[in-house]
């Protein structure tokens, strides 16, 4: 892509757009890098927590920020409901958040609605649902072990195969759950259900 910029005479707007579809390019090959990274750090027979009391929706919506520069064909929506101030890992919650949105975001075509949900009842829930390809029923019980890429899967989008994965891992440190609906009707529901003290095992 860059090669093409430097060689070829192109107009002004076609130089920006190709200087952000390679800038959008880093940033996605970053966040595989640091689910790599995640993914070693959470493996570890003891995990250091740096929680704090973090603020989830203002969390989410600095991830839902970056997820609409990277993907601005979707129509993203983020709805929230109750006191969202929690003591958790920010970095691990980041993490959760941004596969979440990215999974979401790689699997659903152009003009569709995805929308992150944030919720404080007897639990915290962070609920997020697509109009995307979704999961084959064989795959949902198989898409949340590491490396596993789903028979629905478009071969040609970027990715580990870490990504659910380490949500698991993530949730799992923290006594939570993960879940996974089809959203009729079409597309998936991803659900993680943590409570509220945030504390790890």
């Amino acid at each position: 892509m860059l090669d093409t910029l430097l060689k070829r005479k192109t107009d002004a707007d076609t130089q920006v757009q190709m200087i952000k579809n390679a800038q959008n390019a880093l940033n996605k090959l970053h966040q595989q890098i640091e689910n790599i990274l995640l993914t070693t750090r959470t493996n570890g027979v003891e995990i250091n927590l740096w929680d704090s009391v973090i603020e989830l929706d203002i969390l989410a919506e600095s991830k839902l920020k970056k997820y609409q520069q990277w993907y601005p064909e979707h129509h993203w929506k983020l709805e929230k409901e109750g006191q969202l101030q929690f003591p958790f890992d920010p970095e691990l919650m980041g993490a959760v958040l941004s596969n979440l949105m990215d999974n979401a975001a790689k699997y659903s075509p152009k003009g569709s609605k995805i929308s992150v949900g944030l919720y404080n009842n007897c639990e915290i829930k962070i609920i997020v649902k697509d109009e995307g390809i979704g999961f084959q029923q064989e795959d949902i019980g198989q898409v949340l072990k590491a490396f596993y890429r789903g028979t629905s899967s478009d071969n040609q989008q970027p990715g580990t195969g870490l990504g659910l994965y380490l949500v698991q891992n993530i949730v799992k440190i923290y006594n939570g759950s993960i879940h996974i609906h089809k959203n009729e009707p079409k597309g998936s529901i991803i659900e993680i259900r943590l409570p509220k003290h945030g504390k790890s095992k």
